[in-house]
């Protein structure tokens, strides 16, 4: 389970617990999860994130690897449905 705590707009607290399977799920949800926000808004852009995450979880030398304590912040994107459209699914 991937959980966080938020102050000022900044992670200040993240927790990953549980197994290999688990972690892999979440994380796995939550990038999915991001990829449809964008997809909903831009397909270019959902693309484009897709290739950039791709290309970052690919190479080893990715920052994304580095053994760090991430000073994070959290973004929040809510747009506007387009007119005659609804964003509830």
């Amino acid at each position: 389970m991937l959980s966080y705590k938020t102050k000022d707009g900044k992670v200040t607290e993240l927790e990953a617990q549980g197994s290999l399977t688990e972690l892999l799920s979440d994380t796995t949800f939550l990038a999915h999860a991001i990829y449809g926000m964008l997809a909903r808004s831009d397909e270019g852009l959902a693309k484009a994130f897709q290739a950039h995450f791709a290309l970052l979880a690919a190479d080893p030398e990715s920052p994304m690897w580095e053994n760090s304590n991430p000073n994070c912040i959290s973004i929040v994107r809510r747009v506007k449905p387009k007119e005659g459209k609804s964003d509830d699914k």
